[in-house]
């Protein structure tokens, strides 16, 4: 169900037409509006989206980050996909919260074409462009925490995203909502405040997590947790030193330093992420890591 951002009544029209007051959103280059105008991306390099997402997709995190969340899914929605069968239900609804400029929402289009695809984003301008890589997907500029959906998808994703958002409950509670019962959120986070740099504060990072923090706010907005794990296990040693390493230099250059790195670095660290992940497809879950990645159903 859609909720009316104007009189909060609830509906289906495609059009996002609210039967009860007239309320329709404007549209801006494929992207729908729903919560103010089309915003400046304060977080995000307008001037260069394309060189930025460029860095970022043939970055070694990145990559092993994404190849990680489609095996997560695919492990973890088999059943759903079935029962979806059963009930002649034509694909998987999905919802990634905080798409940004659209590079994973783009691979899941590409991976699963039978699914419906929604990103959302507080800015706007980065949605015009995801929605000119992606236009199979729909977009929409919106307050999470003002979340219009209710019981409206069988997935919803957080990546990189609710560690940048200072009251995170109320963030997880719309996420919940947008879910149906039984749905699957799938959250993404940096791990460890022993490992807080200033790094985190160049990014906009509210706070780094810890495995038992993330947990309880999961379960007391409804969730339980089906899958949970670290990652970047194996070159954690690797990021503590260059965290280190990074204090003497200015965040926005210890920034793109890691996100450009040489090329033979880039291939050696993608190398070692991908036994990360051979182990964790094998069912090895790592304690520690620089990130942790878990999978949580709806269960009120």
């Amino acid at each position: 169900m859609k909720i009316c951002p104007q009189c909060s009544q609830s509906h289906n029209s495609d059009e996002w037409l609210c039967p009860r007051c007239g309320w329709k959103p404007v549209q801006h280059q494929g992207v729908v509006c729903l919560h103010g105008p089309v915003s400046k991306a304060v977080n995000y390099p307008e001037e260069n989206f394309s060189s930025f997402t460029d860095a970022v997709d043939t970055n070694f995190w990145s990559r092993g980050r994404d190849e990680l969340l489609l095996w997560l899914f695919k492990r973890n929605l088999t059943g759903m996909r079935q029962a979806h069968v059963r009930d002649r239900m034509p694909s998987i609804r999905f919802l990634e919260v905080g798409c940004g400029l659209g590079q994973f929402i783009r691979k899941v289009v590409k991976q699963f074409p039978q699914w419906s695809c929604t990103g959302i984003e507080y800015y706007g301008a980065p949605l015009e462009y995801a929605k000119a890589r992606a236009p199979e997907a729909d977009f929409l500029q919106l307050d999470a925490v003002r979340m219009p959906y209710d019981g409206e998808f069988d997935l919803v994703g957080l990546f990189d995203v609710l560690e940048h958002i200072e009251e995170d409950v109320p963030f997880l509670l719309g996420c919940v909502r947008a879910l149906k019962p039984g749905g699957l959120l799938v959250i993404q986070v940096p791990q460890h405040a022993w490992l807080w740099s200033d790094f985190d504060k160049a990014l906009g990072h509210q706070r780094r997590y810890v495995r038992s923090d993330l947990l309880n706010k999961a379960q007391s907005v409804g969730l339980e947790p089906v899958w949970v794990s670290s990652f970047v296990f194996l070159l954690l040693p690797v990021m503590m030193v260059t965290r280190w390493m990074a204090r003497k230099k200015p965040a926005s250059t210890a920034v793109s330093e890691q996100l450009l790195l040489p090329q033979w670095q880039n291939a050696v660290c993608a190398w070692i992420m991908g036994i990360e992940r051979m182990a964790i497809r094998m069912g090895i879950r790592f304690p520690v890591g620089g990130s942790l990645l878990g999978a949580f159903r709806r269960v009120r």
